[in-house]
């Protein structure tokens, strides 16, 4: 049975959480029983009279990739069960977490007010993007809205799996790297100091590195010197906030990166990866390609990609095919332009895209197996260079004082 009457509510978890929202209920005694059912003390609860809906503010990063995709698959599989899309909102809020939960309540109350659930989602930028959209809107017009659902989660576990993977591989390097960053500045803060007296008992001339580390602690030491760091640090993050304002210099910074051994060869993969797996999904929806391209270069996470894709649609209104237009952008490897080359012949772009999307993740997850063990030796010799270059520091002084020198 459809559920008419909304309330605004703020209730007090069991944890002692103040938590607001919106609950669905035929009358305010059954919104009051759920509610107390579902959370615990219910400290207000009004109910919602026709009146424009206030939108909640939803934090950027609030909600996250692999919590979105759950609970799109599970939307999808409650659609395909036959529950109504407001009450499949209701369900999910009720498990969701605050900023999800606030989001699916608002829309499932747009919904029975008679907003289309795509109208509603773009009122959260900051938890549905623009291929989001396209795909809901794809979807209600081709009454394959549940489908469509699906292929988002498919898309928002495909890009969480493959950073993942690529994190999980760099972190036990990172770690090492730090750790041993900060037992050396632990030794040049508290240890160091505590040997300048026996130093100074010697009555000899320190060797250059021991004074050069002496002054990295004093520096350490003194507030003056902290400030002036502090203010470098922040003066340095404006500059290159400032800097990659501009289009030409993120484009710069962006072919830098690509230049770094290895690590450059994997982040272009993972930028065409989620090109490919964007624009398959969306072809696959019933998105024409001209609006597939706008919203994947609106999409696209560098530069270099969104100009390559705004190239790609103005040549194909110019009449170019796909496979021409996008050979002359000096982005798309050979064997992409091959596979879609073959994918506009049969008429199976879309497939081919996928195709060639697979493969290129295999090649990813190959490369991440190889750079691991190759990573390992490479900070364990930094860890050897810093631990050898303190322990000369600390030391010679007294093999001078040994030596007589």
């Amino acid at each position: 049975m459809s559920l008419h009457r909304q309330f605004t509510f703020k209730i007090k978890t069991a944890r002692g959480e103040v938590r607001e929202g919106m609950v669905s209920a035929e009358t305010p005694r059954a919104a009051r029983a759920k509610l107390e059912a579902d959370y615990g003390e219910v400290l207000a609860l009004t109910e919602v009279v026709d009146r424009p809906l206030d939108v909640p503010e939803i934090p950027v990063n609030s909600v996250k990739n692999d919590e979105l995709a759950v609970c799109t698959r599970q939307l999808s599989m409650l659609l395909r069960s036959g529950v109504t899309l407001p009450r499949a909102f209701e369900l999910l809020a009720a498990d969701a977490s605050l900023y999800l939960s606030l989001t699916y309540t608002w829309l499932g109350t747009s919904l029975v007010r008679g907003e289309s659930l795509s109208a509603g989602m773009r009122h959260f930028p900051t938890v549905f993007d623009q291929i989001q959209l396209a795909l809901v809107r794809s979807g209600e017009m081709s009454g394959r809205l549940d489908t469509n659902l699906l292929r988002i989660a498919d898309l928002l576990e495909a890009r969480s799996g493959l950073r993942k993977k690529i994190v999980n591989s760099l972190t036990y390097p990172a770690v090492v790297a730090v750790v041993a960053f900060l037992v050396l500045c632990l030794f040049v803060v508290f240890v160091l100091p505590s040997m300048r007296p026996n130093y100074d008992d010697m009555g000899v001339q320190l060797p250059l590195i021991t004074r050069v580390l002496l002054g990295f602690s004093d520096a350490a030491s003194n507030p003056l010197s902290l400030l002036v760091l502090t203010g470098g640090v922040i003066g340095a993050w404006a500059y290159v906030r400032r800097l990659t304002s501009s289009r030409a210099a993120r484009l710069s910074m962006e072919a830098r990166a690509r230049q770094i051994p290895l690590i450059g060869s994997l982040l272009e993969k993972q930028e065409l990866v989620g090109v490919l797996y964007v624009v398959s999904s969306m072809l696959d929806s019933g998105v024409p390609l001209a609006e597939t391209l706008i919203i994947a270069e609106q999409a696209s996470l560098t530069s270099r990609m969104e100009a390559a894709l705004h190239h790609v649609r103005a040549r194909l209104l110019e009449g170019d095919s796909l496979t021409e237009a996008m050979n002359r952008t000096d982005v798309f490897p050979r064997a992409v332009l091959q596979i879609v080359e073959v994918g506009e012949l049969s008429g199976t772009i879309s497939f081919m895209m996928r195709s060639a999307c697979r493969l290129y993740e295999q090649d990813i997850e190959l490369r991440l197996a190889t750079l691991t063990p190759l990573l390992e030796p490479l900070v364990m010799l930094m860890v050897g260079v810093m631990v050898g270059f303190v322990t000369l520091a600390a030391f010679l002084p007294s093999l001078s004082l040994a030596t007589g020198q």
